[in-house]
């Protein structure tokens, strides 16, 4: 078997991505990152992922518009954030993925899924969540956001602003600060016009196409796994979910796709897989274990 490392590669249309596990593996994680966030976020996670020598490859891809992959973006949607992530998959010689979407991401994978059902290019092996939530259910648009009427008043300083000292919240005391630093870093290189563009679409995607996707699962019978570490309050604000809790947003899940797993990741906030990777992984091997039947 290849040499199992961890590095940064490159697909022919120009997606960055970071690349764990076999090099020679045709099966493997695509994972999707949310909004305003990188591939690096996985990172942790891959490590924890080598630490355990998986026999499977992963690759955690920069959307377009993200991280290292091209700023100029023809197409700021969700189809074509999931377009590009199958396309780095072919690249990398995958035919049997497992999807794996953070936030935005859920949105994505859910996307990817539907456009791999009907190419039949790459089987979906498994979906997994990583405190993906829905728009739909929420109770109102931040203050910031370009189809909200306060957003009007608001200067493009204020909104930058409001944006940080939300992602401020995302974080939690197992956040490692250097992650932190990044993200809000990270946060400050997005095209305003991109930005807003692929996020106004993928609360479209919430409203007009997401419960479809998830009942489309469902009906396949995709294993599903959703690792959900917090929900959203009448304010908009999150707050920590605790083992044995079930949010609106899980019980739509298991209604639209009955054979989820759901599980709350703990003493974490909204990026669960930076805070626990040791967790997430853990729970990510022995739910690929089950699909194999081993």
């Amino acid at each position: 078997m290849a040499k199992s490392t961890i590095e940064q590669r490159t697909s022919p249309d120009g997606l960055q991505y970071l690349r764990c596990g076999p090099t020679d593996s045709k099966v493997g994680l695509v994972c999707i990152h949310g909004w305003g966030c990188q591939g690096a976020d996985y990172a942790l996670l891959f490590e924890a992922l080598q630490e355990r020598s998986v026999t499977f490859k992963g690759l955690a891809v920069d959307l377009p518009g993200h991280g290292d992959s091209p700023k100029t973006v023809s197409d700021a949607t969700v189809a074509g954030c999931a377009k590009a992530a199958l396309s780095a998959a072919q690249h990398e010689g995958l035919s049997d993925v497992m999807l794996i979407g953070h936030s935005m991401g859920g949105r994505i994978v859910m996307e990817a899924f539907t456009q791999a059902q009907a190419s039949g290019i790459i089987k979906i092996r498994g979906i997994a969540f990583l405190d993906v939530s829905n728009y739909r259910l929420r109770p109102k648009l931040y203050e910031f956001d370009e189809n909200d009427s306060r957003s009007k008043a608001m200067s493009d300083q204020e909104k930058a602003s409001k944006k940080a000292a939300l992602f401020q919240t995302m974080f939690s005391d197992h956040t490692p600060p250097e992650f932190e630093l990044a993200t809000l870093q990270h946060l400050k290189t997005l095209d305003k016009g991109f930005a807003n563009a692929i996020r106004d679409d993928y609360i479209d995607y919430d409203h007009t196409r997401l419960d479809t996707a998830l009942a489309a699962a469902g009906h396949a019978k995709t294993p599903f796994l959703n690792l959900q570490s917090t929900d959203i309050d009448g304010e908009n604000q999150r707050f920590p979910l605790k083992t044995g809790e079930m949010s609106t947003w899980m019980k739509l899940i298991q209604e639209k796709v009955p054979q989820a797993e759901q599980f709350v990741v703990e003493k974490s906030a909204h990026f669960p897989h930076v805070d626990q990777p040791e967790k997430v992984a853990d729970t990510l091997i022995e739910f690929m274990k089950r699909i194999d039947g081993t």
